[in-house]
């Protein structure tokens, strides 16, 4: 089976998974709703009477054809439901009831290959039910019954009245002709003889409505069931619906679904600044740390793009690189923000103080970790520059080739397009930070996307949960930014429109 067959089969568990409350909502609604609405019908109660029917033939001795085989499901049914034969139950019941009403309440259903028929009536009460379906029963017998003798008699009379025609007949002939009337009358009588042997007894009732059960409806049991099975239709529905217009990353399952399927488990992003990382936290960044050291070719510039950082510098980013430090190896943390003091989280547990400072950049190294240090990259001074964060320093930055540093750089999510594809581009490696809740799935995709045409190599993707309250401040900073930067853009344009 190929990856996208199984992400393809797996989004039904997921969504199952992530919406299971609201499928239970709506299946329990739902089936309140049915049992409110078998409650809220009227009552029906219904009863049955089986019957036997004979099948009235010439020689019933005759083995040729089942007894089934000779007769007509269709026209027994149209007969046990026919107006005569209702009309004839209502004059055996003695009772003020209509005769239409009586056959928009029955239901006949013959058996096919068998000869028996079932006659049901709807009825309010479960007496009333069971005296009709019995007066059915019998008055479509004894109708069955009265059409074969009326048959029979009239067969009977008109083979008589042969007979007698042809008495004089008999005895007027002479010679050859006299044997000939004989024979004539001698086969009406064998015909006679033949048709007092047919049995014109219509059948008899084999479980009569009143020593049967009564059921009733509608029934709760299928209305639960059906409101049952219908709240959980809808609720999947509704499922599928809410994951099709959410436009976030909730959880590891949506990263899987945009392109990401190799994901380290999940982090929480601090809450404050002296925060410091859990132990099982420093556990992922080692292990982050441990497959850059064991990819190939060796990482020297890493990537580290905060998908849930619009303007500052990734609050993790110190902390990864602490991890890599910890190895006596030298790390370089490169900042692309204006100022330190625009990405206070983190820093403190590492001492950073002011080493150097030029035209393009502050230097900063750690008190607490020798091998640390940290570079922040300052806007190009000249307006023309070819990006205004990914500036010609920090180019010629990971350009140099120094195998003794292993160089992190942090972007932020805030970021031109062009400066993503610039790092991702002169990067080794890229790990992705993203906040569940907090990052659109497009946003993911397309930076998926532009890693995959540079070829680039994905080594961990970070699950961010929020911690409690730093996701208001993230809202709250994101709309700050977004404001600001759109005012620094227009500035930047009239500046470069200008000369």
């Amino acid at each position: 089976m190929s990856s996208e067959e199984s992400v393809s089969l797996n989004i039904f568990w997921i969504i199952f998974k992530r919406y299971l409350p609201l499928i239970l909502i709506i299946t329990v609604l739902c089936t309140l709703a049915g049992v409110a609405l078998a409650f809220a019908l009227p009552k029906s109660y219904v009863a049955s009477a089986r019957v036997n029917i004979t099948p009235i033939v010439s020689d019933p001795f005759n083995p040729t054809r089942s007894a089934s085989g000779l007769l007509d499901v269709t026209t027994e049914e149209a007969m046990a439901s026919s107006w005569i034969v209702a009309k004839r139950a209502t004059e055996e019941l003695g009772e003020d009831m209509h005769v239409m009403k009586m056959r928009q309440n029955t239901e006949v259903r013959a058996d096919i290959n068998a000869t028996t028929v079932s006659i049901s009536y709807h009825a309010p009460s479960e007496s009333e039910a069971r005296a009709v379906a019995d007066a059915l029963a019998t008055a479509y017998l004894d109708f069955r019954q009265e059409q074969a003798d009326s048959r029979k008699a009239r067969i009977s009379d008109q083979l008589e009245d042969r007979i007698e025609s042809l008495r004089p007949v008999f005895n007027a002939a002479s010679g050859e002709a006299k044997p000939v009337v004989q024979d004539q009358i001698a086969t009406i009588e064998r015909q006679l003889n033949q048709l007092a042997l047919i049995d014109t007894n219509g059948g008899s009732v084999l479980n009569p409505a009143s020593e049967t059960g009564v059921f009733s409806e509608p029934s709760k049991k299928l209305f639960v069931a059906g409101g049952g099975v219908t709240g959980l239709f809808a609720g999947y529905v509704a499922a599928f619906a809410c994951h099709r217009f959410s436009r976030k990353i909730r959880d590891h399952n949506d990263l899987q679904l945009v392109g990401f399927p190799a994901l380290l488990p999940t982090i929480t992003a601090p809450a404050a600044s002296h925060d410091r990382v859990a132990a099982h936290e420093l556990d992922l960044f080692r292990t982050l740390r441990e497959r850059v050291l064991n990819s190939s070719p060796t990482v020297r510039n890493l990537l580290l793009l905060d998908l849930g950082n619009l303007g500052l510098a990734s609050r993790l980013g110190p902390q990864i690189a602490a991890a890599f430090a910890h190895t006596s190896q030298r790390v370089e943390l490169l900042v692309l923000a204006p100022a330190a003091e625009d990405f206070p989280w983190g820093l403190e547990p590492y001492d950073f103080r002011i080493e150097q400072e030029t035209t393009d950049a502050v230097f900063y190294s750690s008190a607490v970790l020798k091998e640390l240090s940290l570079v922040v990259a300052k806007p190009d001074s000249n307006g023309l520059a070819p990006d205004p964060v990914v500036t010609n320093f920090v180019r010629e930055r990971m350009v140099e080739t120094d195998e003794t540093i292993t160089r992190i750089v942090s972007l932020p999510r805030g970021s031109f397009e062009s400066s993503k594809f610039s790092a991702a581009r002169l990067a080794d490696a890229v790990v992705i930070l993203v906040p569940f809740k907090a990052t659109l799935k497009s946003e993911v995709k397309r930076f998926g996307e532009l890693v995959a045409d540079l070829k680039k190599p994905v080594l961990a993707v970070f699950g961010v949960r929020m911690a409690k309250g730093s996701r208001a401040r993230h809202m709250k900073a994101e709309a700050k930014q977004r404001a600001s930067s759109g005012v620094e853009r227009m500035d930047s344009m009239k500046e470069v429109s200008t000369r």
